[in-house]
């Protein structure tokens, strides 16, 4: 996208606003967003079957400028309302980092990725849409104050490669 792109595509998906937050003469600019799935995951066929499976066209917003700065490996806080796509523009990002770490994944000796959310029903949701993509056999559990604690910490040490949890009961 050319600059005149990037400004429409704002422009045109309520404003978002991006920038960094310690600014210096040296960062590096922002990444800009991928309109289109293949864009971010043309490297990742197995990514976009799973996107293909579930039936999504384009991705959301906040998705389109996510996955350019976590697939370069740069961190990012995302702001956006409910149901505007917030964990899978984590997740796919996520997946890809699993697979990309040297070693089998057996022998990483702990999970890779770690998922805090505020409460519990917000991680139970978290884990219910990972477990809706199938990407390399990666796994995830999701650990919450209430739930039954032999199964989960038999879980972990069974082997897992994503922790969702809260410290919550609520």
């Amino acid at each position: 996208m050319n600059e005149e792109e990037v400004r429409r595509f704002s422009e045109e998906n309520n404003n978002i606003v991006v920038d960094r937050t310690f600014k210096t003469e040296n960062s590096l600019p922002i990444p800009k967003p991928c309109p289109k799935f293949i864009h971010a995951f043309h490297n990742y066929p197995e990514i976009l079957d799973e996107i293909a499976k579930v039936g999504f066209e384009k991705p959301s917003p906040i998705q389109a400028q996510a996955w350019p700065v976590l697939l370069s490996g740069e961190d990012l806080i995302g702001i956006a309302q409910t149901g505007t796509g917030k964990t899978l523009a984590f997740l796919l990002p996520a997946m890809v980092h699993i697979d990309g770490q040297p070693g089998r994944r057996e022998d990483r000796g702990g999970p890779a990725v770690l998922i805090m959310a505020p409460t519990r029903e917000l991680a139970l949701q978290i884990d219910k849409e990972i477990k809706k993509y199938q990407y390399k056999g990666i796994t995830s559990v999701c650990l919450y104050g209430g739930g039954n604690r032999r199964e989960q910490v038999k879980v972990v040490t069974e082997g897992v490669d994503i922790v969702i949890a809260t410290g919550t009961t609520e």
